[in-house]
């Protein structure tokens, strides 16, 4: 919508009659207030139900450990980007330690085609830098 407010009064959407069913007192038929769970008349509370199921179950954090060989493949795609793409070995490091934390030693510089994952990561990492910029202006 790209037009001014004109100032008129909207038009109000009409509440379906599950929502008005929802919003009346089970037990003596007033309705709710909107901030409440109580009825103001009866002091009937209602229940809230939740669109989330618990199951039974111990949480566990999910990780995923990079093994040498995947960290060997990033690096080879990202020497991808220094030979053909006129980056710098340097920059290559750089986006390498943003994903791992650590700079590629002891790694063939391979060239291998970047994964649609790695032009993600990079196309990500450029947008950020873009909007950094921006907003030091």
């Amino acid at each position: 919508m790209h037009e001014l407010d004109d100032g008129k009064e909207k038009t109000k959407v009409e509440p379906t009659d599950k929502e008005k069913s929802e919003a009346k007192c089970p037990v003596c038929e007033a309705y709710f207030p909107a901030y409440m769970d109580m009825c103001s008349n009866c002091g009937h509370v209602r229940e809230r139900r939740n669109q989330i199921e618990a199951v039974p179950g111990e949480m566990e954090e999910i990780t995923t450990r990079m093994t040498r060989e995947d960290k060997q493949l990033w690096w080879s795609m990202l020497q991808y980007y220094v030979q053909f793409n006129g980056w710098k070995v340097g920059r290559a490091a750089n986006v390498y330690k943003e994903k791992f934390g650590v700079w590629p030693r002891g790694l063939d510089d391979t060239v291998v085609i970047p994964s649609p994952e790695l032009r993600k990561f990079v196309d990500d990492g450029i947008k950020k830098y873009i909007r950094a910029i921006r907003r030091a202006r």
